[in-house]
């Protein structure tokens, strides 16, 4: 056996079940090979490399993500940089950013173009948009300075200082502290906490022992910041202008009485997410 597939085997034994296929990413990271080329590589790790490797096996087994070991995550085009303090982005919020950007260039790419990263934490929705649009100008916002910090590094790392803008701000609050003009954003997106507090107990406990309570848990029923979002964010958006929400897959009508009963919308609907659940509302301002 060669040196990459017993260590390989090594890993799998110190991982959690269901969780063998992760230490090819540990192996991929660590010797720096593509996934691909990891059985083709003639060369075995090196005694700093396998020790690194079996580390991260063994943190991964005590239910540190994985995500936060290797330091990054794809999201569209971007390499996003995680660690504790930054939610880890999730295939859901890569769906609802491609398709905010396709439901705004349908409304005509409308001016202003300036878009709304509200709870922006790694800053994931800003930076992929903006590699993927580059007439957007985006603003993230976030209560939390850790989070923001992570977003500063992404920012920095895809060179957009001149195109996302970073503020410490609770949902909206920032923009009147910037004197950003009323009706200045022409999409807002949000992924923001919907959690309800009663359901820590479901989640998995690298989520919850690991991930930001503040980014995850919205109240007591969940629904508490959606609300605050659906019923600001008309202040900011043109017409017209497009909100796109992440949700629980529990509060599609929730969410979609809240944006009726606002009055400040033309049009709304909900969509499902790439595994069928209904994961995203989009309201027209």
């Amino acid at each position: 056996m060669s040196g990459i597939r017993q260590l390989r085997a090594e890993l799998k034994s110190l991982l959690p079940p269901g969780a063998g296929h992760e230490a090819d990413l540990i192996l991929e990271h660590v010797l720096d090979i593509p996934r691909a080329r990891l059985n083709l590589d003639p060369r075995g790790p090196g005694p700093g490399q396998r020790q690194q490797a079996l580390e991260w096996a063994r943190r991964r087994s005590a239910g540190e993500p994985l995500q936060y070991l290797l330091g990054w995550v794809p999201f569209l085009d971007a390499r996003i940089q995680v660690g504790p303090g930054a939610l880890i982005p999730r295939p859901e919020t890569e769906y609802l950013t491609e398709t905010a950007l396709r439901e705004w260039r349908k409304l005509g790419a409308p001016s202003p173009q300036v878009a709304l990263d509200v709870g922006t934490g790694s800053g994931c929705i800003a930076v992929a948009a903006a590699l993927a649009e580059p007439r957007l100008r985006w603003i993230g916002l976030d209560s939390s300075a850790e989070a923001l910090s992570w977003a500063a590094r992404n920012v920095g790392a895809h060179s957009l200082e001149h195109r996302v803008d970073l503020y410490n701000s609770d949902l909206f609050q920032a923009l009147e502290v910037i004197e950003f003009s009323p009706r200045g954003a022409s999409l807002v997106v949000s992924n923001p906490p919907y959690i309800a507090d009663d359901q820590r107990d479901a989640l998995p406990p690298d989520v919850v022992d690991h991930e930001p309570h503040p980014a995850l848990f919205a109240g007591t029923t969940g629904l508490e910041v959606l609300e605050r979002i659906v019923f600001e964010a008309p202040r900011w958006l043109s017409s017209p202008g497009l909100l796109a929400l992440e949700i629980g897959e529990t509060q599609m009508d929730n969410v979609l009485s809240l944006v009726e009963s606002s009055g400040r919308y033309q049009a709304w609907e909900g969509r499902l997410d790439l595994a069928g659940r209904p994961r995203m509302v989009f309201a027209r301002t």
